[in-house]
């Protein structure tokens, strides 16, 4: 069931996202033994091809990427399981794209909306809470959101440590001192 994170008003980046998941589907479960190696290769290269189109529609809508944001400021999981998604399939990406991106995140305000999974107040949810859940869909407090942040923030060490380091050291950061 295809989950609608964020709205993605470009039909065609849309449209590229179900084609993806098809030929994923299509590359790992349904032909990995019935592919040669050119066909797997062709498909391989249109995969990569869609994803770098995917992520970089992601990296120009600064609409998109503020309201992914605003979400995973407001705990929102899938949100924040997009956006681990997001970070770890930028690797595959060319390194120019990957930093502007990762750039372009950063100045959306990445570091400050995963500081609200280290405060401590997405662990005290209860049963009540968890009463009005959609159903398939885990609230922070149901799932281990804490490690997905982690997740995000060392891919983003790993390809731009100066964006985390420069929020890191920023004066009077709260959220800093709390995410160390």
């Amino acid at each position: 069931k295809f989950n609608d994170v964020l709205s993605f008003e470009d039909v065609e980046t849309l449209k590229r996202i179900h084609l993806n998941y098809r030929l994923l589907y299509l590359k790992d479960i349904v032909l990995p033994r019935a592919l040669d190696d050119g066909a797997f290769a062709s498909l391989q290269q249109l995969i990569h091809k869609n994803l770098a189109a995917i992520l970089e529609h992601l990296q120009k809508t600064d609409a998109l990427l503020a309201r992914l944001m605003e979400q995973v400021r407001q705990q929102d999981m899938q949100s924040l399981l997009f956006l681990e998604d997001a970070c770890r399939l930028s690797r595959q990406i060319a390194p120019e794209q990957r930093q502007a991106l990762y750039t372009k995140m950063a100045n959306a305000g990445l570091f400050d909306a995963l500081a609200v999974y280290f405060s401590g107040d997405w662990q005290q949810g209860d049963a009540a809470k968890s009463a009005d859940n959609e159903v398939g869909v885990r609230k922070p407090w149901e799932h281990p959101a804490q490690h997905h942040a982690v997740e995000v923030l060392l891919l983003h060490a790993t390809f731009h440590p100066a964006h985390l380091r420069n929020w890191l050291t920023k004066e009077k950061n709260e959220d800093g001192r709390r995410v160390l």
